[in-house]
C-alpha cells in the first residue's frame, strides 16, 4: 500500500499545489469521524466498518457520511459563513441538506410532494450552514456527474450557475414567494405522466418514477415474499441490503413502541394498526449505515397493508450553535420540531412519529418506493443542462428558505455575493473530493474501524440479549474498504465520476496499482485537471507534536491541530 499512498500524495500535491502535509489533513478527517462515532466504533465495530466501506466506494459516499468533518471545518474557519454579518443568529436548520437528502414524499391523501426527506440531523444553526452545505453539494454533483472529456471550465460554469440559482430561489422564498416544488403531483389514470411540472427535468423525472412506483405499490414486491411475511436474506434489487430475523418478543416491543409514539401523521385515528411481521434491515444508507433499522408490516385496515421503517436517530452535529437553554428536551422533540418547520404539511408522509424501541430513539416513517430521493446518478442529459440544473437548484433553495423562515425571521442580514458563495462551494467541493482519497487511504492504513478497538458490551447491555441481533452485522466476514470496478470497465469504482452508470452487481477489482497503470482514463489520474484554475492551495499549519497518523490508532483521546486552509492568491 505504500506505493499507492505515495502516488496519491504526489497526485494531490500536484493537483492542488499543496505545500501542506497530506497526512496532516488525513489525520484531521480521521479524528473528526472517530470522535463523532466513538461509541459506535466500540460497540458496533462490524456495522461501523460497513459504514466506512460505503464511504470509500465513491466520493459522493464520502461526502454524505462526512458530516462531522464538515462541522469540524466550519468551527476551524475552513468553511466560511456566507452570512458573516448575521452574528450569533440561529435559524431552524435541515442539518444536512445535500442534494440526495431531498425527494418525494407521499402524503396521506396520496399526493406526491418534494420535501427534505432526511431530517435526522435537523436542529438550529447559523443561516449559512444549510446554504453553504447545499451549494457545495451542487458543485459536488456537477463535478461527479461530469461526462468523460468535459472541459473543467464547462463543469465549473455549470456549478456556478446552479449556486446562483440556489441563492435566487432562497431569496425568493425567504421574502414570502411561492415555493413551486410543493404543488401536489399525481399520476394521470393509467399513465405514468405527472402534472404540474417544475421546468426542472431532474425533479420531474423523479416525480415520474415515484408516481409509477406509487401506482404499482412496488415496495410490496420488493420487501414481501408473501402477503404477510417479509423476505429474509438479501433483497432482490440490492445485494448490500439484507433482512434478518428479530429476537423473540420483538413484535410485542414494536407494538408498545407504536402505542407510545408521538405521532405527527397517521391516516386514521383510533387503534394502532396491527403488527403483522417485522425484520431487522442491514446495509441501507451511508451516514446511517451503522444505526438500527427495522421494517414493520402493518395491517392498516381501510388503508391496506403498509410498511413502516423504524430508524434510530443519530446526533445532529450542530449543538455547538445552540445554547443549552434552547436545546430540545429530547431527540424526538428535536425531530418533530424540525419536520413541522421543514415540510409543506405535517402529513407530507402517510406515517410519521418518534418513539423509543429497546432504548433507542427512533423515527417511525412510511417505507414506500414512491418516496425516493434525488440521485446524482440521474443527473444526465437535459437534467444536467445549465437551464435544467439551475431550475432544480432554485427549487432546492426554496425548500431551505421555507425552513429558515418558519419562525417568522426574515433574516434582514441575509445578503451575500452569489459569486463569492460559488467560489467557496467550488473550493469545498474540491477539498471534499480529495478528502475522499485521504479517507480511503486512512482505512487502508488503520483498518476498517480506523484503529478503534472494540470493547465488550456493558453489564446492562449483556443482560439484554435482544441487542445482539440489532448491533451485530449478519455478514460472516466484515466488509472491508476495497477498490471496486464496474463490471464493464477497468476504471476504479472508488474514483469514478459517474459511479451511477455502473450496475449494482459489481465485482472486485485487481490490485489498485495495476488498475491505475492499466487505466489511462482513470479519474484519479486526471482529476487534477478538474477545477485546477480555481482550486486554492491548501496550507496546513501543524502544531509541534502533531500526532502521526499511525499513532491515532492507539491514542483514542488524542486531538490534533486542525490544518488551516487558506486561499492562495
Amino acid at each position: 500500500m505504500r506505493p499507492l499512498r505515495s502516488f496519491l500524495a504526489v497526485l494531490l500535491s500536484g493537483a492542488l499545489g499543496c505545500s501542506a502535509s497530506f497526512e496532516a489533513r488525513m489525520a484531521t478527517v480521521v479524528t473528526a469521524i472517530r470522535e463523532a462515532d466513538d461509541r459506535d466504533f466500540r460497540v458496533r465495530p462490524a456495522l461501523e466498518a460497513e459504514k466506512l466501506a460505503a464511504m470509500t466506494e465513491t466520493p459522493q459516499g464520502y461526502f454524505r457520511g462526512a458530516g462531522p468533518v464538515w462541522a469540524r471545518d466550519w468551527r476551524a474557519g475552513i468553511a466560511k459563513n456566507p452570512f458573516p454579518r448575521c452574528g450569533a443568529i440561529t435559524v431552524p436548520s435541515l442539518g444536512d441538506p445535500h442534494v440526495e437528502n431531498f425527494g418525494t414524499l407521499e402524503a396521506a391523501d396520496g399526493t406526491l410532494r418534494l420535501e427534505a426527506n432526511d431530517v435526522d440531523a435537523a436542529d438550529r444553526a447559523a443561516p449559512g450552514w444549510d446554504i453553504l452545505r447545499l451549494a457545495t453539494s451542487l458543485a459536488f454533483a456537477a463535478r461527479e456527474s461530469a461526462p468523460d472529456g468535459e472541459a473543467p471550465a464547462t463543469t465549473e460554469a455549470l456549478a456556478r450557475a446552479s449556486v446562483a440559482a440556489l441563492y435566487t430561489g432562497y431569496r425568493e422564498a425567504l421574502d414570502g414567494g411561492e415555493i413551486a416544488a410543493v404543488v401536489p403531483r399525481s399520476a394521470v389514470a393509467g399513465e405514468d405522466e405527472v402534472v404540474a411540472g417544475t421546468s426542472a427535468p431532474w425533479i420531474d423525472a423523479l416525480f415520474a418514477r415515484a408516481a409509477k412506483a406509487k401506482a404499482a405499490r412496488e415496495e410490496l414486491e420488493l420487501y414481501l415474499e408473501t402477503p404477510v411475511r417479509f423476505r429474509r436474506g438479501p433483497l432482490p434489487d440490492d445485494a448490500t441490503e439484507k433482512n434478518v430475523e428479530l429476537p423473540p418478543g420483538a413484535r410485542t416491543a414494536i407494538t408498545e413502541a407504536l402505542a407510545g409514539a408521538a405521532w405527527l401523521s397517521r391516516p386514521e385515528a383510533g387503534p394502532i394498526p396491527t403488527v403483522v411481521d417485522a425484520v431487522r434491515l442491514f446495509g441501507k444508507g451511508v451516514a446511517s449505515r451503522a444505526r438500527v433499522r427495522l421494517l414493520v408490516l402493518l395491517d392498516g385496515g381501510a388503508d391496506g397493508r403498509r410498511i413502516v421503517e423504524f430508524k434510530e436517530i443519530g446526533d445532529a452535529n450542530l449543538p455547538f450553535w445552540v445554547p443549552p437553554e434552547e436545546r430540545a428536551t429530547d431527540v424526538g422533540s428535536r425531530i418533530r420540531t424540525a419536520v413541522s418547520r421543514a415540510w409543506s404539511r405535517p402529513d407530507a408522509t402517510r406515517y410519521f412519529a418518534t418513539t423509543r424501541l429497546y432504548g433507542f430513539p427512533m423515527i417511525v416513517r412510511t417505507a414506500a418506493e414512491s418516496e425516493r430521493g434525488l440521485r446524482i446518478s440521474k443527473l444526465t442529459g437535459a437534467a444536467r443542462s445549465p437551464e435544467g440544473f439551475s431550475a432544480a437548484a432554485r427549487v432546492l433553495g426554496q425548500l431551505v428558505a421555507r425552513s429558515h423562515r418558519s419562525t417568522g425571521n426574515r433574516l434582514p442580514c441575509a445578503t451575500l455575493d452569489p459569486a463569492a458563495l460559488a467560489d467557496e462551494a467550488l473550493f469545498l467541493a474540491a477539498l471534499s473530493h480529495d478528502d475522499a482519497a485521504r479517507f480511503r487511504d486512512a482505512t487502508t492504513q488503520l483498518g476498517p474501524t480506523l484503529g478503534v478497538p472494540a470493547e465488550p458490551l456493558s453489564a446492562n447491555e449483556r443482560a439484554r440479549g435482544d441487542l445482539a441481533p440489532l448491533l451485530q452485522s449478519p455478514r460472516k466476514k466484515t466488509m472491508l474498504p476495497t477498490f471496486r470496478c464496474c463490471s464493464n470497465s477497468r476504471v476504479p469504482w472508488t474514483t469514478s465520476p459517474r459511479p451511477s452508470n455502473c450496475p449494482r452487481n459489481r465485482r472486485r477489482a485487481q490490485p489498485p496499482q495495476s488498475l491505475l497503470r492499466r487505466s489511462p482514463s482513470c479519474p484519479m489520474q486526471k482529476h487534477s485537471r478538474r477545477f485546477v484554475q480555481h482550486t486554492p492551495i491548501i496550507r496546513a499549519t501543524v502544531a509541534p507534536g502533531f500526532p502521526a497518523l499511525s499513532s491515532l490508532a492507539f491514542a483514542p483521546g488524542s486531538r490534533s491541530a486542525h490544518p488551516r486552509t487558506q486561499k492562495n492568491t
